[in-house]
């Protein structure tokens, strides 16, 4: 039962971090982050021009194994010293380190697809419904700011869905 509950709470707290980190690329404060991520907008993927016949990798700098490993490391730090300081079992930070991670991987695989143009999910209703709003992010950059779920979204009221 503690396992189940440890993989609930580690699956919502990997999701709001992956919200809010994008978020984040987007405010001005977080300084290169923000003007990498402004590359795959405004460069990479600029509104008009959101999808290719393979996807275009970006720069070395705005790799997401790049930008994603420091927050990581901020977020999988605090969650160690939460758990040691509580006397909690370290099987829970592996719990959620691998929540983490997961989305993320599922979050950027899902991400590029998105801009490829005929993707063999394109006949999935679910992933057109995702890639709908996705690209309305594109040209509405203070919105939907989800890629695999906008729960998020819809909490903080970023969500969007119509142009």
């Amino acid at each position: 039962m503690l396992f189940l509950l440890t993989l609930i709470i580690s699956l919502i707290v990997a999701s709001l971090v992956g919200h809010l980190g994008h978020w984040a690329l987007h405010q001005r404060w977080t300084w290169v982050l923000h003007r990498a991520h402004m590359d795959h907008h405004l460069t990479q993927y600029p509104p008009g021009k959101l999808t290719s016949d393979r996807y275009r990798f970006p720069k070395w700098y705005n790799n997401g194994l790049l930008l994603f490993t420091p927050p990581l490391l901020v977020l999988m730090g605090s969650a160690a010293l939460i758990v040691w300081s509580l006397h909690w079992p370290w099987w829970m930070l592996a719990v959620l380190g691998t929540c983490v991670a997961t989305l993320g991987f599922l979050n950027d695989w899902v991400h590029d697809s998105f801009h490829v143009r005929r993707h063999p999910l394109m006949h999935l209703r679910t992933y057109q419904k995702l890639r709908r709003l996705h690209f309305i992010h594109h040209s509405n950059m203070d919105k939907n700011f989800g890629i695999v779920s906008f729960v998020w979204d819809r909490v903080f009221g970023t969500l969007v869905t119509e142009k």
